[in-house]
């Protein structure tokens, strides 16, 4: 049904469970490719160091899951704010299907919920 799916990542306390729920969605909506992206966003850069240790994080996640889903899995970590960078990313790799499950502030909410422009 969806070829390739971008998952917006933000390593909130909620992750564990969303992992748990994208696991369960791979094969049901017949996803065959998978994007990891986190965006660094300007507003919440840390030091260099965080930010390189979520970049690894990242990584592993997105070996991890390569591996247990058996469908080729691609970590992206970008500066930016994080639904622009969705989009873009989205735009450019043709992906059919957006995940966004955050628990670590509201702007998804006010991105699902806003009609975009025609």
């Amino acid at each position: 049904m969806f070829r390739h799916c971008i998952a917006g990542i933000d390593f909130s306390a909620g992750w564990d469970q969303s992992r748990a729920q994208l696991t369960r969605m791979v094969p049901l909506l017949g996803i065959q490719q998978l994007t990891l992206l986190h965006a660094d966003e300007p507003h919440h850069r840390s030091h260099k160091e965080a930010s390189a240790n979520r970049r690894t994080h990242l990584e592993q996640l997105a070996t991890d899951m390569a591996a247990s889903l058996t469908i080729p899995t691609e970590p992206v970590f970008v500066s930016g704010f994080a639904t622009s960078s969705l989009l873009e990313i989205a735009s450019r790799r043709e992906a059919g299907l957006l995940l966004i499950a955050n628990n670590s502030h509201s702007r998804g909410q006010d991105f699902i919920l806003t009609p975009s422009p025609t």
